[in-house]
């Protein structure tokens, strides 16, 4: 999810270029990250409600067209994809807890192999992205899903062009355009698939040195307290951790218990995002010498919920740390 924390992750680059988009949470859609992305070897994949997918994938596929940037078409034969260009457009009907309304987290994702460089291990992860913070409320059209498609991609393409300046050579773009060329006798696939797994939810604690690990605690004006109980957590179970950081680049345990009043659509109701997040630099496999912050280990919930007590919030705390305490002592 898209939590405050997180959502500010930067590249450790000398120089980055972004182009803000109003009213859009920007995580990491910095120009370097796609550098030297070869195309022809990105699945678009797109998480929508079934009577939307195939309009929202044509459409998808018509904006890269149309840039001269044609993505492979699902029919065409070509080695595995080895990213996902992901687009999620999927509001979730909220039932009975809010009726009549949705839960909607509109982004668009690069998800590629990273190294993890504590312990060399290649997961697949978020490289790149953008979208709209998770919000519950009435419905969405397809113009709108439309238009935060079009949004998205534009912005995609924008980074792409100008962290890869050869896309304009005349043999680059005829090899593109040729790859991309569906054939007459091939079966048509379902242009949703993907071969390629979503973004890891846990790489092994391999490496992890708990002794340089900072402990961050975001939840409203409980975090001083949750904090304190962490920190005693953490070192009754023999982890010696910090509520400070040793380093700027120190990795992060981040525990997350945010709620946000949705009064205006959900009488009485919380968004309550609950989440422990192992925060620590990977490289990029197809860029290793380009560093991101990546969520290597990952626990975490959405609901919306009647507000939560201090106790309620200290017991869900207990029990993301028991995880991570359980996972570590074990590893």
């Amino acid at each position: 999810m898209t939590t405050s924390f997180r959502w500010m992750r930067i590249l450790f680059l000398l120089s980055i270029t972004a182009l803000p988009i109003n009213g859009l949470v920007d995580s990491h859609a910095e120009v370097p990250a796609i550098r030297n992305l070869d195309l022809n070897h990105v699945r678009l994949v797109m998480e929508a409600a079934p009577e939307f997918k195939a309009r929202l994938y044509d459409r998808t596929m018509d904006l890269f067209a149309k840039a001269g940037l044609p993505l492979p078409h699902p029919d065409q034969p070509h080695s595995p994809p080895t990213a996902m260009l992901k687009l999620t457009l999927n509001p979730t009907p909220l039932g009975d807890t809010c009726p009549g309304n949705v839960l909607y987290e509109p982004s668009l994702a690069l998800i590629e192999p990273v190294i993890v460089p504590r312990n060399s291990e290649v997961i697949h992860d978020i490289t790149w992205s953008i979208g709209a913070a998770v919000q519950a409320r009435a419905p969405v059209s397809i113009e709108e899903l439309e238009s935060d498609l079009d949004g998205f991609v534009h912005r995609f393409i924008t980074n792409y062009k100008l962290g890869n300046p050869e896309w304009q050579s005349e043999d680059t773009r005829h090899g593109r355009m040729t790859s991309a060329s569906p054939l007459a006798d091939q079966k048509p696939v379902n242009p949703v698939a993907s071969a390629i797994p979503v973004a890891s939810i846990g790489v092994s604690l391999r490496g992890l040195d708990i002794n340089t690990l900072h402990v961050s605690v975001l939840a409203g004006r409980a975090s001083t307290t949750l904090a304190a109980r962490a920190l005693q957590q953490l070192t009754d179970a023999g982890l010696p951790v910090s509520l400070n950081p040793h380093t700027n680049d120190a990795t992060t345990l981040s525990l997350e218990l945010i709620q946000r009043p949705v009064e205006g659509q959900c009488p009485g109701k919380v968004l309550y995002e609950s989440g422990l997040f192992l925060v620590e630099k990977v490289r990029i496999e197809r860029n290793p010498q380009i560093l991101i912050w990546s969520d290597t280990w990952i626990r975490e919930t959405l609901q919306v919920v009647s507000s939560l007590s201090l106790r309620q919030l200290e017991l869900d705390q207990e029990a993301l740390l028991k995880q991570f305490i359980h996972l570590f002592q074990t590893r």
